[in-house]
């Protein structure tokens, strides 16, 4: 089976596609909002961080003191924050901003956020769910300059790579969960169905023709 490649960026598999075929499209903006990302996270039992309008983060995260609001933003130790999506389809670290839980209410009141997970001191870790075909793999980022674990000064490490297998609730040839990595439980953040591989490691792993063969092969399976 022949697999043609439509995409707006580049990896490092890209010149292993075929001419002609199948489309696989492979675009920035591509699948799922953030908003339905997370409904659909969630329905399939992935847990993910309270999220909705900074009003109902606020609800779902402490509803008993919505009354005391004014009186709790004098006090610092008290402050909520959260990370307000002002580009729903944005991926890659793009189209959001960090900001108290007080303040969102009124600049944002009706625009979509998560609960902020402060970072470790010093630094900013997150875990990547990366599916490739029947591969999957665990990666760790960290940066260390800044809040975003996908920006700055980021170090990738590959974790573990899980026994090959497709998800058995997510039927894409490619994707991606992103988990905030900084409690006890992976939560998660984002689904991508069109994630960079380049600069991951994974290219020590599969070379480009292995990558191209696996998504050919998940494109086949998933069409029976």
């Amino acid at each position: 089976m022949q697999v043609k490649l439509k995409s707006d960026f580049h990896d490092y598999y890209d010149h292993w596609f075929d001419f002609d075929g199948i489309p696989f499209e492979r675009y920035l903006r591509q699948g799922r909002g953030r908003r339905a990302a997370l409904e659909f996270l969630s329905a399939i039992g992935v847990k993910t961080p309270p999220y909705g309008t900074p009003r109902e983060v606020m609800n779902q995260t402490y509803p008993r003191l919505l009354e005391r609001e004014q009186e709790l933003q004098k006090d610092s130790k008290y402050l909520l924050s959260v990370v307000i999506y002002l580009d729903e389809n944005a991926h890659r670290g793009e189209g959001k901003v960090l900001m108290p839980l007080y303040q969102a209410s009124d600049k944002y009141p009706n625009y979509l956020c998560s609960l902020f997970i402060p970072p470790l001191p010093g630094k900013s870790v997150s875990m990547r769910y990366l599916q490739i075909g029947k591969k999957g793999f665990w990666l760790r980022y960290t940066s260390r300059d800044d809040w975003r674990s996908n920006c700055g000064n980021v170090e990738i490490e590959i974790i573990k790579q899980e026994e090959d297998a497709y998800h058995p609730q997510i039927h894409y040839p490619l994707f991606a969960i992103d988990y905030i990595a900084n409690t006890e439980e992976l939560l998660a953040v984002d689904l991508n169905v069109s994630p960079g591989v380049k600069g991951t490691g994974i290219e020590e792993i599969l070379s480009g023709k292995e990558v191209v063969d696996l998504i050919r092969e998940a494109i086949g399976d998933f069409k029976k």
